[in-house]
């Protein structure tokens, strides 16, 4: 698709409908993880010794890529694969410092690219205006998260710590599936982890669903 892919609404097209994937059969022969990686670095420029800059015209681009991104390093760390990286790495902090007053829909997800990649970091989520519907593909990619996090023995990542403040302090209240994502996160890091069901993980809205990604008693 993304050798098809020549424009960046084909681009967008394509990085729109990774997510409806199962990219977790260790069977799948190539994943596209530099092909996503390059179409969210060409959204921007890099002046030498600055910022990254969003080329105009190419937010959606970015978006979209971001949130493929995302979702192919959670989802396929879920099912204990994790892909090398390293080929990606260099800019990702250039990437992550780009900053947008209007746009925190975009900037948390660059945010979250940077902790996912380069190692847990704080995400400062108070700065940001998130619209309802991307703060719900958070609240359960952060659940993901958590999930392996805590399945490989580590703490609760200090950016899903972080989130969970930030949802749980809203006024008015977020909706009643991020509030109960973020008390299921809680719930896992006192109780025994529920068991990963990888069926119930997409639907046709390209995201991450709204019933449980976990089997068993939540």
């Amino acid at each position: 698709m993304f050798r098809l892919a020549s424009t960046s609404d084909a681009i967008i097209a394509v990085t729109a409908f990774i997510p409806e994937i199962d990219w977790m059969s260790p069977k799948v022969p190539v994943v596209p993880l530099l092909q996503v990686y390059e179409s969210l670095s060409s959204a921007f420029e890099f002046p030498k010794g600055g910022k990254a800059e969003l080329r105009s015209g190419m937010r959606d681009q970015a978006y979209t890529s971001a949130k493929a991104l995302v979702h192919l390093r959670i989802q396929r760390s879920c099912a204990g694969i994790l892909d090398d990286a390293n080929s990606i790495k260099p800019q990702l902090l250039q990437i992550s410092q780009y900053s947008s007053t209007e746009d925190g829909d975009l900037v948390s997800t660059l945010h979250l690219i940077d902790t996912i990649f380069r190692g847990d970091r704080m995400v400062p989520w108070e700065e940001f205006t998130l619209d309802g519907r991307h703060h719900c593909w958070l609240s359960h990619i952060l659940r993901c998260r958590a999930w392996y996090t805590l399945q490989m023995g580590g703490g609760l990542p200090t950016d899903v710590c972080g989130f969970i403040r930030y949802s749980l302090s809203r006024d008015p209240p977020p909706s009643d599936q991020i509030i109960a994502d973020c008390l299921l996160i809680l719930d896992m890091t006192i109780g025994d982890l529920p068991d990963f069901d990888g069926d119930k993980l997409f639907n046709k809205d390209r995201g991450f669903v709204a019933s449980p990604l976990f089997s068993g008693p939540n």
